[in-house]
């Protein structure tokens, strides 16, 4: 199974397992399959580094920080960073709500003096609409917002923060 798979799960490998009569359990089979994992060599994907121009890029995303002040609300972090200088705008919210999402992106292009080119963006419900395989839909608003703005939303592959490992890299900053 790991031939075929190096990133099934344990507990799937067992569903899978049953079916040819073993009958042991999850935490052998954990034991196991980490001693195989430990004797493999690790294979690394290979990354191409990104480089951007001034102006060509941001990237853009949230962050939740809990309730740190016991009032019941959540804290949020707006957090755009341009790609080739790296300088960070940042705003905390009480909510990732669209118009929120709207003035912060209005206060940071202010801080930086304008807009870039494109902006980078995870699947945020405010930002993205609805996704098949490479197929994007934006929300209407926001991309209406885009335009007004001239610039190009991007949005980044699932579970992949290496695409935007720059504004993923300023949330742990922040945290």
């Amino acid at each position: 199974f790991l031939q075929k798979d190096p990133s099934m799960a344990a507990s799937t490998m067992l569903h899978r397992l049953r079916d040819h009569g073993f009958n042991g359990g999850i935490t052998i089979l954990r034991d196991f399959v980490k001693t195989l994992k430990l004797k493999s060599p690790k294979i690394r994907e290979a990354f191409l580094r990104l480089e951007f121009a001034p102006g060509e890029c941001a990237q853009v995303d949230w962050g939740e920080f809990g309730d740190p002040f016991r009032t019941g609300i959540k804290v949020h972090c707006f957090v755009m960073v341009l790609c080739y200088s790296r300088m960070t705008y940042i705003e905390f919210t009480r909510s990732e709500r669209f118009e929120d999402f709207i003035r912060c992106h209005e206060n940071a292009f202010k801080y930086f003096g304008g807009a870039p080119k494109e902006c980078w963006y995870d699947n945020l419900a405010t930002a993205v609409q609805d996704r098949v395989g490479s197929v994007v839909k934006f929300n209407p608003r926001f991309f209406a917002y885009m335009v007004h703005h001239n610039i190009q939303p991007h949005a980044c592959n699932p579970a992949r923060g290496n695409e935007k490992g720059r504004v993923e890299n300023g949330i742990k900053f922040i945290r």
